[in-house]
């Protein structure tokens, strides 16, 4: 009798675990707008998982209509826990076709993933996910428009947004054809961490393919891990001038690495790391950058070519830099540069074992700004214009010395990028 009754209360709490347990929602498209848009924010409200479907009830092929690819289009948004995925069957994949951002979160959900859905002609951007720990895997996102910003004359878009957030993973996703001036692929922003951007393919952004900033936790005032590693990004040429395959600012624990990157635009930028304290962007100390592989093809039709391959920027220290291959051509490959008139600290810095041989300098192949110092830089070639302090040296031919108009260069270069990123931030794309 014992066991009976103990076998009958095993299975009542069973029963009531799988009770409790939020059901699959299976949504089918109908290819009207607002009533998609309404379904599936019902599905939301329900939380557990919810399954968009890629064909009808009748099995026909047929996208989600959220309506207008403008800010009057459609939405929905999380308000409790969910996990929201579409399917790719025999050639048959989820469609959520035009919404303003399609899918967002501004804190209804503390835990959310978002899978296996493809994105078509969004406004601003595909995600907009706000404070929560955040999964986007395999998703696709293409041709993103963006709205005009402030000036009247240049468009932004950003399509897959993640800040404010715990732990985050943004995996295999693909991005290509961002119609705006300055387009991101993926910006995230202000997390607890960890950190994982992985795997995605990212292209024609128009100014960056991955933006990661201000990373720690609040609570500890512990930078979060953050680690770009694998991804392949195309930026491509960017109207603005602009363009750059990986961007960090300020606080985070970053790893950087195996990530292969082209570069068209003649100021652009493969990969920089950046802490400004005298513009509100932390000290950035001891990043890790490290086999990449980075192209310089600028665009010679769009200007003079002032880009780089890898730089530290304004206050950067304890960087290990290295096992990199660089090629093309551009200003230079490796950079340590001084950002506004003073504050600058580039301190402690290790090059070590980065491939440069196919790489044309159009100044030098490793460029030392004024605030450079302690730097061990090491090659088996190549040239560097050394203007800092106390830094070790070898493997490299003393290039020509700084002349006025390598300043000048250097200069414009800075404020193109420091443009970009005032209209960004104007805007509040960039926190």
């Amino acid at each position: 009798m014992k066991i009976l009754v103990r076998a009958l209360l095993v299975l009542s709490i069973a029963a009531s675990r799988a009770t409790a347990a939020p059901p699959t929602t299976v949504v089918y498209p109908i290819g009207v707008h607002p009533l998609d848009t309404q379904n599936v924010q019902n599905a939301l409200d329900g939380g557990g998982t919810v399954l968009l479907k890629a064909t009808n009830l009748a099995g026909v092929p047929t996208h989600f209509n959220f309506g207008p690819s403008d800010s009057t289009g459609g939405w929905v948004e999380f308000h409790v826990d969910a996990a929201l995925t579409g399917e790719r069957l025999g050639g048959v994949e989820t469609i959520i076709e035009g919404g303003w951002y399609p899918v967002q979160n501004f804190g209804g959900a503390a835990t959310l993933s978002v899978r296996n859905i493809t994105f078509n002609t969004p406004f601003d951007g595909a995600l907009l996910l706000y404070g929560a720990h955040t999964t986007v895997t395999g998703n696709h996102a293409f041709h993103a428009i963006g709205h005009v910003a402030p000036d009247g004359i240049t468009t932004i878009a950003e399509v897959i947004v993640v800040g404010f957030a715990g732990r985050v993973l943004i995996e295999n996703n693909i991005v290509d054809g961002v119609g705006a001036d300055l387009g991101f692929g993926v910006s995230q922003f202000r997390a607890a961490g960890p950190v994982m951007i992985r795997g995605n393919r990212l292209g024609g952004t128009g100014y960056g393919t991955i933006e990661s900033s201000f990373n720690f936790n609040s609570a500890t005032g512990v930078p979060a891990t953050v680690d770009i590693v694998d991804n392949v990004l195309r930026p491509g040429p960017a109207p603005n001038g602009f363009g750059v395959g990986i961007e960090c600012n300020g606080q985070g624990a970053y790893y950087v690495a195996r990530n292969d990157i082209v570069v068209e635009s003649p100021n652009g930028l493969g990969i920089y790391m950046l802490g400004a304290p005298a513009f509100g962007i932390a000290p950035m100390i001891e990043p890790v950058i490290e086999k990449n592989n980075v192209a310089m093809r600028p665009r010679t039709d769009q200007g003079p070519v002032f880009g780089d391959g890898i730089d530290l920027i304004g206050v950067v220290s304890g960087a290990y830099v290295g096992q990199n291959g660089i090629e093309g051509g551009a200003f230079s490959a490796l950079g340590l540069y001084n950002v506004g008139r003073s504050g600058s600290d580039l301190g402690g810095n290790t090059y070590v074992g980065n491939q440069i041989a196919r790489f044309v300098a159009n100044t030098a192949d490793v460029y030392l700004d004024t605030a450079a110092h302690d730097t061990v830089l090491k090659g088996f070639s190549g040239s560097v214009i050394d203007l800092g302090s106390n830094n070790d040296i070898t493997g490299f031919s003393q290039g020509q010395a700084a002349t006025d108009q390598i300043r000048q260069a250097t200069q414009l270069r800075n404020q193109t990028a420091q443009a970009a990123r005032d209209l960004l931030r104007q805007h509040g794309a960039l926190p």
